[in-house]
């Protein structure tokens, strides 16, 4: 039975950064609509991403007790042990922005990262000279959606056909004393952590023209943005994150059950030209855009795999395990098939069947693994001294069937010459010494039948295949 009043906490900070504006107007927009069900909203405003005063508000609200919380945290892990507290006190917690779905959150609302730090290399990418230098500046506090980030952004420079040096720097002071260096120089640089104090000062000391990318367009990128210092800027929609946390956490606490805990914003790529409020609303085309193609690439890649998977499972399904070749049922179909196409006129169907002379003396001298290591020398014996189109499968413990499709009786004697031939050079490692040998018989379309069951009841009924070869040699 859903609650008639619910209170959710929203423990956030307030302006002046614009970013915290539009995710406070997100988060009203959705009270807003949310207030006909019964929700209210606690605001817990903190002065900036203070972690201190972020966990002072939510030890508070452990007395306080509401039915959901929202927060956007300074630190992804800092806050574990107080978000699971609140959890076992039937209080869920929704994480936003740079945090991760980690244990104790009900879920998480925000960006793919790895997604984000993807486009934010293609963009750099698209423009870098060849033998350029990346400068990369991973994050100021090496959380985890920085390193998701930071990973996505490497595998598009991996992917990337344009060669590079990366120099990377763990702390935005190393970056800074780098860019005070005389003659110090980069062709491309990604700043992974927008929310770093140094951006500024990073900011101010990139020379055009410049090939730079941020995240978050905020007050402090606009205006480099603007200016072209940045060439680009990777953004989400903040104003969606508070939206969307409020509506998820008033889902949390009437849902007995989430089907996912991550609920994904789309990520787009902000470019001089939408820095301003027209440009922005015009980006949010390329918004869709770049989503239709994540999901794009997504489908194709199941696809892929599902394609792949399929080949593995059909190749199992007709391969045989010891030799690699054919097993018995696909090989019995490809010679019906084959034979099924042969017309009057034609050059026959010649099917060739082999037999492993005394194979029951060499597993009783050497046993069962040696004899299959003999089966494979022979195999691959058989196969070396086929032709391309021939069709070769295993069709007994010590057999083989070789299809010869459109061959006439004299090429199909000449096969099995060379196969007699190449066999008796084969070896195994039980018994370099031993000399192998197969017996040969041939039967054929239309003298031995005019179907894959009429050519294989042929083949079994030859007398002797080594006898029957050999008149049918003196017969040619």
């Amino acid at each position: 039975m859903h609650k008639t009043s619910v209170t959710i906490a929203v423990v956030a900070p307030q302006e002046p950064f614009t970013f915290f504006g539009d995710f406070w107007e997100g988060v009203w927009s959705a009270a807003y609509e949310l207030a006909p069900l019964g929700v209210q909203v606690n605001n817990i405003l903190v002065e900036s991403l203070d972690a201190e005063l972020q966990a002072q508000s939510l030890e508070a609200l452990l007395a306080a007790s509401p039915d959901a919380i929202v927060l956007l945290p300074s630190e992804s892990q800092r806050f574990d042990s107080l978000i699971e507290r609140h959890a076992r006190q039937g209080s869920p917690v929704v994480t936003v922005f740079n945090d991760a779905p980690l244990s104790g959150r009900a879920l998480f609302v925000g960006p793919d990262y790895r997604v984000a730090g993807r486009l934010a290399g293609q963009m750099l990418e698209s423009v870098l000279p060849p033998q350029g230098r990346v400068v990369a500046l991973a994050g100021c506090r090496r959380n985890a959606h920085l390193e998701q980030q930071y990973g996505g952004f490497l595998e598009a420079l991996r992917a990337s056909l344009t060669p590079f040096t990366l120099t990377e720097y763990d702390t935005a002071e190393g970056l800074l004393a780098a860019l005070n260096s005389a003659g110090f120089s980069f062709d491309g640089l990604y700043v992974g952590c927008s929310e770093t104090p140094f951006l500024n000062e990073i900011l101010r000391r990139v020379r055009r023209p410049a090939r730079a990318v941020t995240f978050g367009l905020t007050d402090v990128t606009r205006p480099y943005l603007e200016s072209g210092t940045l060439c680009a800027v990777i953004d989400s929609s903040r104003y969606y994150q508070g939206y969307l946390a409020m509506q998820k956490a008033y889902e949390c606490v009437h849902a007995r059950s989430l089907e996912s805990r991550w609920v994904s914003i789309p990520t787009s790529v902000m470019l001089p030209a939408h820095a301003t409020i027209e440009g922005q609303r015009a980006s949010t085309y390329q918004v869709m855009e770049t989503v239709l193609r994540q999901r794009t690439c997504q489908l194709q890649n199941y696809k892929q795999e599902l394609d792949l998977a399929n080949a593995r499972l059909l190749r199992i399904a007709e391969t045989d395990s010891v030799t690699g070749l054919l097993n018995r049922r696909r090989f019995d179909e490809l010679v019906d098939e084959a034979v099924a196409g042969y017309n009057d006129g034609d050059s026959p169907v010649a099917l060739l069947v082999l037999a492993l002379d005394d194979a029951e003396g060499i597993a009783g001298l050497f046993g069962q693994r040696a004899t299959e290591q003999a089966v494979q020398a022979v195999a691959a014996a058989i196969g070396a001294a086929c032709r391309p189109d021939d069709i070769l499968g295993r069709t007994g413990p010590a057999e083989f069937g070789l299809l010869l499709p459109q061959t006439p009786l004299a090429l199909a004697q000449a096969v099995s010459d060379r196969i007699i031939e190449s066999v008796s050079d084969a070896r195994m490692a039980a018994d370099p010494d031993l000399v192998f040998s197969v017996s040969v018989g041939l039967v054929w379309t239309p003298v031995h039948g005019r179907t894959g069951s009429e050519l294989r009841s042929a083949a079994l009924a030859l007398p002797g295949k080594i006898e029957h070869f050999e008149e049918l040699r003196k017969a040619g």
